[in-house]
């Protein structure tokens, strides 16, 4: 029989683990959540032979390197995407935004770009309109070490690619032969124009030039409304006056931004 007092440490050590998580990276998992936490930390705690998830909370506050908050942020964020992924979005992006551009460079920003579908998709329709890393700049951020790393290394097995029509496999992948059969690698040529960084959306983000389009698709649903304004603030300082912002489908900007404009269903102009 687990005790009261068992009871308590469990329910004290998830409210503080909710807490975190929120203060660092906006992530709300206050309401409902309890399950989740409690799942997805225990296998943790289960390698690190900790007793209970108050115990956990006191060993992530302890490390004062910051990996296992960096563990914890990995292990409690959702990375779910695909390739193409909201296929509207990337019409607009190929009929109107690359087209507008008339020659000019382009910097896109994928902002929660999790294992990196996003923006190698991106980068398979600035490739199809001739744009290479000298004429386009795709800066991809995740606050996820874990899927920065797997987005770097532009390897995909085949049940990733199930969106992924037959002759755009073979433009914008190499498969794999022998050992690596059933994997495919995202061509150099895309590659090359993608540049993944670590950054957490709570905090501004530091760059030389400001962007032409951002792209942050179902990222803020999981943020409060006060989260939301302030990460929309630091999305909307990083965008060019006409620039784009991309949201999710199932995402609403109502009364968060004065400055941006309504273009589409999931889709703004800056207005600055």
């Amino acid at each position: 029989m687990i005790s009261a007092s068992s009871k308590q440490d469990a329910k004290d050590g998830i409210a503080q683990i909710q807490e975190l998580i929120l203060s660092h990276c906006g992530l709300d998992l206050r309401t409902g959540k309890e399950e989740l936490i409690s799942a997805r930390i225990g296998t943790v705690m289960r390698q690190r032979n900790l007793p209970s998830l108050k115990h956990y909370y006191e060993y992530v506050m302890a490390d004062t390197s910051g990996a296992a908050l960096t563990e914890m942020v990995d292990v409690l964020t959702t990375n779910i995407t695909s390739f193409f992924r909201e296929s509207a979005h990337f019409d607009l992006l190929r009929k109107t935004i690359i087209p507008a551009a008339k020659g000019k460079s382009l910097r896109i920003w994928s902002a929660g770009c999790s294992s990196g579908e996003e923006p190698y998709t991106i980068g398979f329709h600035l490739h199809d309109a001739g744009m290479d890393s000298k004429s386009a700049e795709i800066i991809a951020t995740d606050i996820s070490d874990k899927v920065l790393k797997k987005a770097s290394a532009g390897v995909y097995s085949e049940d990733q690619l199930k969106e992924v029509p037959a002759d755009a496999r073979r433009r914008y992948f190499m498969e794999g032969i022998g050992a690596k059969k059933g994997l495919y690698r995202v061509r150099p040529e895309i590659m090359q124009m993608v540049k993944f960084r670590s950054h957490n959306l709570m905090q501004p983000f530091a760059t030389e030039k400001p962007f032409d389009v951002i792209f942050c698709r179902n990222v803020m649903i999981y943020f409060n409304k006060v989260t939301q304004r302030a990460v929309l603030g630091h999305l909307t300082q990083r965008l060019k006056s006409g620039g784009y912002l991309f949201i999710g489908h199932s995402e609403s900007l109502n009364g968060l931004d004065k400055h941006l404009k309504y273009v589409c269903p999931a889709v703004y102009q800056s207005v600055t």
